[in-house]
Parts: structure tokens; sequence; C-alpha cells
């Protein structure tokens, strides 16, 4: 066999030997939350929680809580988060944005700047301030690997 037709041959079925390599399972796969958001023990009737990483990076990921005030939350970074809830998308009364979304630390939650106030499921329920405030907010999770249920529920002001 000529060199050209053994590198040939090698760069062929090299890649075969390489690929297996990084099709592992992942050491830091998403997690998934379920459960439900109550207020006083009441179902929250609709709007969003909003789970924003304690460390590092910080990125933010939102989950629906639907009529029943249930919620379902996938593809989360695993580790500690700090969680808030959003009604104010829902509230009938609100014309201007209560707040910025991100940005400025300890902002408070209003409704999504830039025209995406998507209205969603549910009816409205006021929640208490420091429930919408990711510096004040006494909710939070550690999310690991696979599915896990966490319920949520918020008592005083």
């Amino acid at each position: 066999m000529t060199p050209k037709r053994q590198l040939a041959l090698l760069l062929l079925i090299s890649p075969l030997f390489i690929l297996p390599l990084g099709c592992g399972a992942r050491s830091n796969a998403p997690g998934k939350l379920h459960g439900n958001v109550t207020l006083g023990g009441k179902p929250v009737t609709g709007g969003e929680l909003i789970f924003t990483e304690t460390g590092g990076a910080k990125n933010s990921f939102r989950a629906t809580i639907k009529a029943d005030g249930s919620y379902t939350a996938s593809d989360l970074a695993l580790g500690e988060m700090k969680v808030t809830v959003n009604t104010e998308l829902l509230n009938p009364n609100l014309k201007e944005p209560t707040g910025k979304v991100g940005g400025a630390k300890g902002a408070q939650i209003g409704y999504r700047p830039g025209g995406d106030q998507a209205k969603g499921e549910g009816t409205y329920v006021e929640i208490p301030a420091n429930f919408r405030n990711p510096t004040t907010t006494t909710l939070t999770v550690t999310v690991v690997a696979g599915d896990q249920s966490k319920n949520f529920d918020m008592t005083g002001p």
C-alpha cells in the first residue's frame, strides 16, 4: 500500500475512533421542575415563575403558571436558583411597566418591556412585592439533574 493510500485510509477511519469520545452522558444534564404556586394556600391562577441563578452567569429561566396554579419548567441549569413570581402581565389595570426585567440590580419585576405583553392564561392575582423582586424573594430551589417536584407557597406581605 502506498503512503498516499495509507494516509487516505487513516483519514477515513480516524473519525470512527474520535466520535464515541464525545457521545457519553452529560454530567450537567438540564433539570426539570414541576409543581404548584400558591399565595396563602390558594392557587396563583396565572403568570410566570422566573428562576435566576445565584452564582456565576446569573441566567434566568421562565415557566408559565397555568390557570390551576401548576407549572412545569424544563431545561434549567443545575444549581441554586432564586425564584420570583410575575403576575403583572395579567393585571387588567396595568397601563405602564411596573419596573425593569433584569438590568438594574433589585429591579421589581413587571411585565416585559418592548411590546412582549403576552397575556397568557388565568386571572390576575396580586403578588406581594418581595416575591417579585430577585433581591428580596425568599423563594429558592436547588435544581438537580432530572425531574423534580417543587411547590412554591408565598405567605405574608
